[in-house]
């Protein structure tokens, strides 16, 4: 599969290993066998060497191997829009859904949703994960922007890179959270459980795990109810399954999330209640417009089964 990538309005030049990287959506070391394998060219001739810096209306082409093409294909699934214009489409996604296919999963995600909605050549950044600039967990609802075109693809990367891209999340919790406070850990894979992720070292520590990096987590304590409380939580940083762990860690775990201790099953006086999935919901995602340059905030509304068990918390 060839594909031809013209270099947006920059300001400054990008190696070609990089622009590949996070265009493509895959790890340097993997571009840079590929470049010298002779895969990737330069229209206007240049030698294609890993550290070539790029500039403005350069064109690069690219052989992709069979490995790294999309087998996704369009499926008419419904996508909850809340703003859309050329650059961006912002939506609500639903709990249950999964943002791109995985080696597994072909079917049901938010990438077969957009190829039905723009079609099957959309490759707007990755073949693989074309338009995905972020990710939201399976069962975690909420807002998320998706970039329709290069300028807003690289923009958003770049943002989201930079740490200026602020999201809101809404967690209900098990235990009285008396206050909240900003957590700053060092995080990486399990060492045991690879499907997990964990805090290495403690609290505060500098002591670092192997191959961990630095997650931050802003807390706002919303309500309390003795049992459970509400919080209001900012991500500083974008470590996969970071809320949960952190909110587990401080020993305040997601309801209804197994993976971290959470409790799926509430005592009411009904009876139980069984809490299908996490309690974890995107309320606001701002940034900068990758074409206006101003500031654009989009939120999502707590979602039914949310509004559901809040009411049944605050009955308790």
């Amino acid at each position: 599969m060839l594909m031809e990538f013209k270099i947006p309005d920059i300001s400054s030049p990008v190696r070609l290993d990089l622009f590949l990287s996070e265009k493509l959506g895959l790890s340097r070391s993997r571009v840079q066998k590929m470049i010298s394998r002779g895969l990737v060219a330069l229209a206007d001739g240049r030698e294609a060497e890993k550290d070539l810096k790029l500039k403005t209306d350069d064109v690069v082409k690219v052989e992709l191997p069979p490995a790294c093409e999309s087998f996704a294909e369009p499926e008419n699934l419904p996508l909850d829009v809340i703003h859309e214009d050329e650059d961006i489409l912002v939506i609500n996604k639903g709990a249950g859904m999964i943002v791109h296919p995985t080696s597994k999963i072909l079917t049901g995600t938010v990438v077969n949703a957009l190829l039905f909605r723009f079609g099957k050549t959309f490759s707007v950044g990755s073949p693989q994960r074309p338009g995905i600039v972020h990710r939201l967990d399976k069962d975690t609802s909420g807002v998320m922007v998706v970039a329709k075109s290069d300028r807003a693809y690289f923009s958003l990367v770049k943002q989201f890179s930079a740490r200026k891209v602020h999201k809101q999340y809404v967690a209900f919790v098990s235990g009285d959270m008396k206050r909240g406070e900003e957590i700053e850990t060092f995080y990486g894979r399990h060492p045991r459980m690879r499907q997990k992720m964990s805090v290495w070292g403690g609290l505060y520590e500098k002591r670092r795990g192997p191959a961990s990096k630095k997650a931050v987590t802003v807390i706002k304590v919303l309500e309390r109810m003795g049992h459970s409380t509400i919080l209001e939580v900012s991500p500083r940083t974008g470590r996969t399954h970071q809320i949960r762990v952190h909110v587990s860690y401080l020993g305040y775990p997601v309801l209804g999330d197994k993976t971290y201790g959470g409790k799926t099953v509430l005592k009411t006086e009904g009876g139980d209640l069984t809490v299908s999935r996490q309690m974890l919901h995107a309320k606001l995602i701002s940034f900068e417009h990758p074409g206006s340059g101003k500031t654009a905030e989009y939120t999502a509304p707590l979602p039914e089964d949310m509004r559901g068990v809040l009411a049944i918390l605050r009955r308790l």
